[in-house]
């Protein structure tokens, strides 16, 4: 993995990340151990971490909501890297319970310290909202969220906001993410072996932005080190929206036809088919998921707010901040990344 970041600064510091068993915690906790970091991670259970119990990563069991574990995990890190949230749920408030309130009682937590450790928040570009038309989301754009889940990340910000002035805060907005472990990705790798068909959620001419796990990683350690910190006061924000926060993406914007060759490609098709969603298929999906919802007691994908929020609008944002300011780069190109991930997922 070719970055920006010096590998040796991570010798010897104390990390402590939430969201561990996850695709891209998977990916950051491994990355962190074999370049020497002292790493602590709060998991539900020893089933959940089963995959990681390799790695020489300090294991606490238990939930975010315990505040008393939560102060022992945070007791003497450096950095606090927040990668945990709730994606899909029953209902927007079970999303807020998760994305907005458990990270209030970490950064409590944080703030409770004599001196309180660095927290790098995970938020998502659906805090933001689809793209203006006219370019991608920069930094101090307007949280303007269509979903639930948008919305409880836009919330979570906010709420940071105001610990601004006892705790260094920056947050990363990333688009869609992919790379090894990513069970999504895979869905679309296997759809496309089987029948050389891409799924598209609308006809629109609509353009995405996509980060790799890795240029992720990147990103959450060069803002760790020498990234901007939220305002510590409500004028210093509306001066600057954008202060204290970090955008991702790859350099490219697909459409989603340009997205399903690129797939065909990294599995090695000269040609795929992007086939819409026909209106009636998107009634049928909502019309089944509130049967498993109700009847069934199970939220599931693809989920019906997911299909509504890619056919919103373009999803574009810009990392040029990012560049300009912490010298992030992506390790290769969109293509050979995707290429590299269905290479991972043939060898697992």
């Amino acid at each position: 993995m070719s970055t920006a970041f010096d590998t040796r600064n991570l010798k010897g510091k104390r990390y402590f990340v939430t969201g561990a068993t996850g695709f891209c915690g998977r990916n950051f906790v491994k990355y962190l151990v074999e370049h020497g970091a002292e790493v602590t991670c709060l998991v539900r259970s020893k089933a959940r971490a089963a995959s990681l119990q390799k790695l020489n990563v300090h294991w606490e069991y238990g939930e975010l909501s315990d505040e008393a574990l939560l102060e022992k995990c945070i007791a003497d890190v450096d950095v606090v890297f927040h990668l945990a949230g709730q994606v899909i749920a029953f209902h927007d408030e079970d999303m807020l319970a998760v994305n907005r309130d458990l990270t209030e009682k970490i950064v409590r937590v944080c703030a409770n310290r004599e001196k309180p450790p660095v927290l790098v928040y995970v938020s998502s570009l659906a805090a933001m909202g689809p793209t203006p038309a006219q370019r991608p989301h920069v930094e101090s754009d307007p949280l303007n969220p269509f979903s639930g889940y948008g919305k409880s990340k836009a919330e979570a910000e906010k709420m940071l906001r105001t610990y601004a002035d006892r705790v260094p805060i920056t947050v990363i907005r990333p688009p869609s993410l992919f790379g090894p472990h990513d069970v999504e990705v895979r869905k679309w790798f296997t759809a496309l072996r089987r029948t050389r068909l891409f799924f598209a959620p609308t006809r629109k001419p609509l353009r995405l932005s996509f980060l790799h796990v890795k240029d992720l990683i990147q990103l959450l350690l060069l803002a760790s080190e020498n990234g901007e910190r939220l305002p510590a006061t409500p004028e210093a924000y509306h001066l600057d929206p954008g202060y204290g926060v970090y955008l991702g993406s790859q350099t490219e914007h697909p459409s989603y036809p340009e997205l399903g060759q690129m797939l065909g490609r990294a599995l090695g098709m000269k040609h795929v088919w992007t086939v819409a969603f026909p209106l009636v298929y998107v009634v049928l999906i909502g019309i089944f998921q509130l049967y498993v919802r109700w009847v069934l007691r199970h939220p599931m994908q693809p989920d019906l707010a997911k299909i509504r929020e890619g056919s919103a609008g373009h999803w574009t944002c810009s990392a040029e901040k990012a560049r300009r300011q912490l010298g992030f780069k992506n390790d290769g190109t969109l293509e050979e990344q995707f290429r590299e991930t269905a290479e991972w997922i043939s060898r697992n």
